[in-house]
């Protein structure tokens, strides 16, 4: 979203039920906008942005777009929109569901902003610097992330271009990168939800279904071979793993 964030100001907040369509030119503050019910789709700069429920979009002073909402059954939102000085604004969308405070955003804080007393303005202002707090621990653990991922790129491409090959050695892989075993396959499962080796096999496998399914080739042993496996038995043992069936079964 944003480098660091000064004399930040509310200016307004209110909830309301999403119009279908809309385009905004010039926008006059920035503004935080809370999906309550329903999705939204923002086109910006080029760039088309999902914004689904429980989740934020950040909306910088000045910018320009249009946006459709989807949603059968409401197309609720709540907007907090601000001036601030902000080092280099961009458009960024945030998941909203570990805030403490969301509710409190999506029940009370509109309603509050506009006709509480003075003790409510200030605890709305309590939950908007709450809200920027939390929404820098996200930019910084994405970045964080970003930074740790870009450890293993040399590993990825290295396994994108010999992942069908009989010598590929999972247990190498880390070497690509100067880092221990164990620390590669921790920042692996973390950027793709699996271990090499059973991302390795579902790649394997499901390359192997593709060419079961279009009926191009001699005998199962030749499948096996040619995505990685010199052995049909065990070929045909992970393949039953991953889809419930031998590879016979398939076209049965």
């Amino acid at each position: 979203m944003t480098g660091y964030i000064e004399n930040p100001k509310i200016i307004s907040s209110f909830t309301h039920d999403s119009k279908p369509y809309g385009k905004i030119q010039n926008r006059a503050t920035h503004g935080f906008i809370f999906r309550i019910q329903g999705s939204a789709e923002y086109l910006i700069d080029g760039r088309v942005l999902h914004v689904n429920e429980r989740e934020m979009i950040f909306l910088p002073r000045g910018s320009s777009y249009e946006y459709k909402t989807h949603g059968d059954e409401g197309k609720l939102y709540t907007s907090i929109n601000f001036l601030a000085d902000i080092e280099s604004p961009t458009v960024s969308v945030y998941p909203m569901e570990n805030f403490y405070r969301l509710n409190y955003i999506y029940q009370s804080f509109s309603e509050l902003w506009r006709l509480g007393s003075l003790s409510d303005k200030y605890m709305c202002m309590s939950v908007f610097y709450d809200l920027l707090s939390y929404i820098s621990k996200v930019e910084h653990t994405n970045e964080a992330n970003e930074n740790k991922y870009g450890l293993i790129e040399p590993a990825i491409d290295y396994m994108r271009e010999h992942i069908y090959d009989y010598s590929f050695r999972i247990d190498k892989l880390h070497l690509r990168c100067g880092i221990s075993d164990t620390y590669f396959r921790k920042i692996f499962k973390s950027r793709f939800g699996l271990t090499p080796k059973e991302y390795v096999t579902l790649e394997r496998i499901s390359h192997a279904r593709s060419i079961i399914e279009s009926g191009d080739y001699e005998s199962i042993s030749e499948i096996a071979a040619t995505v990685g496996y010199s052995d049909p038995l065990y070929f045909s043992k992970a393949f039953k793993r991953v889809f419930g069936v031998c590879p016979t079964g398939i076209t049965d």
